[in-house]
């Protein structure tokens, strides 16, 4: 990386905000929330930002067998329209314990 783009600590104190021109909820259900913001930068263009926030939290486990070899599941999944291997895993309920989860996982 060139000198260019970097920033001295003390030189990120000069950095501003960006203003905040409007906010609409584009999309919810039970699992994620996106919000489409447009924002006013420092430069007085206008940009629109994505923001995705999850409304459950979710579990991931990496097992291993005696051999030490790691395990792994099958499973079809839709966005990528395949099978694929993926560690075993799963949202959480509301108040569940991460650790309950994960040994059900």
């Amino acid at each position: 990386m060139d000198d260019n783009h970097l920033i001295e600590p003390d030189a990120a104190s000069d950095l501003a905000p960006w203003g905040q021109v409007s906010s609409v909820a584009a999309f919810h259900n039970r699992w994620l929330h996106v919000t489409l913001d447009t924002v006013r930068l420092p430069n007085g263009q206008t940009y629109e930002y994505t923001t995705i926030r999850r409304e459950v939290e979710g579990v991931g486990v990496l097992g291993f067998n005696a051999a030490g070899q790691v395990l792994l599941q099958r499973e079809y999944r839709h966005p990528v329209n395949q099978v694929i291997w993926q560690a075993p895993g799963g949202l959480t309920s509301p108040g569940e314990d991460r650790a309950c989860a994960a040994r059900t996982a």
